[in-house]
């Protein structure tokens, strides 16, 4: 069953400017393809914490390399955001700061080393978060909101860490990780359906310090694990 839910958030957030950069090239960024581009002081998303003033998330992870830090301010936001290199996305906390992914995306697509999310509450209509054969993921302090099948969805993703963050309701169960290495912990699964963590696929999984709170058993009555493996360790 797949649930289609009315995006409730605007793409822009509360309080950010209107993105405009300078690009005189007076400035000394060393980030991504803008070394000669001068992007001006932070605003609402910006790099690092000291330059740009994007538009959204996504033209802000168009801007960096490897190892920076994108820094998205509180507010309301309906984006689509692929991570193919180890950039951050760094919210201002989950309480504060909010995706609406668009129908039948998630809100974040991690393919590449190194990348990490942090600081948001996430809604989609399919899972929150996908990893596909990336290493060195880590994801904290992320709420995933009634997401129509999992939280995160891993394939192959190696050194997945994922700590202090709240399932809540997914529809398919709060994670499911096919192959790899994942550590949880400081989590908390309430009411996943089937399952809280299913792993298959010769998946090594540590889970530690996690609450799993009322898992749901299907009509099927086959399902209601907290932790399901097969074919995993």
């Amino acid at each position: 069953m797949r649930l289609a839910f009315l995006s409730l958030f605007t793409a822009l957030a509360v309080g950010c400017p209107d993105g405009a950069k300078d690009s005189d090239s007076a400035g000394g960024n060393d980030s991504g393809d803008t070394a000669d581009i001068d992007l001006g002081p932070p605003g609402c998303i910006n790099l690092n914490g000291e330059e740009g003033d994007f538009v959204s998330i996504s033209e802000g992870v168009g801007y960096a390399a490897a190892g920076d830090t994108v820094n998205v301010c509180a507010g309301s936001y309906s984006e689509n955001v692929v991570l193919d290199l180890g950039v951050h996305i760094v919210g201002a906390g989950s309480g504060t700061t909010f995706i609406d992914a668009p129908v039948n995306e998630a809100a974040f697509d991690i393919t590449g080393p190194g990348a990490g999310v942090s600081g948001f509450t996430i809604t989609s209509t399919r899972s929150g978060i996908t990893v596909d054969q990336a290493s060195d993921v880590s994801i904290a302090d992320v709420v995933f909101s009634t997401p129509a099948n999992y939280g995160i969805e891993a394939n192959e993703a190696v050194d997945l860490s994922v700590s202090a963050s709240a399932f809540n309701t997914p529809v398919y169960g709060g994670m499911f990780l096919t192959g790899g290495t994942a550590v949880v912990d400081g989590c908390v699964f309430t009411q996943p359906t089937s399952y809280g963590v299913w792993a298959s696929s010769d998946a090594a999984v540590t889970l530690s310090n996690n609450i799993f709170d009322g898992v749901i058993v299907t009509s099927q009555g086959a399902d209601g694990f907290a932790v399901f493996g097969e074919g995993a360790s």
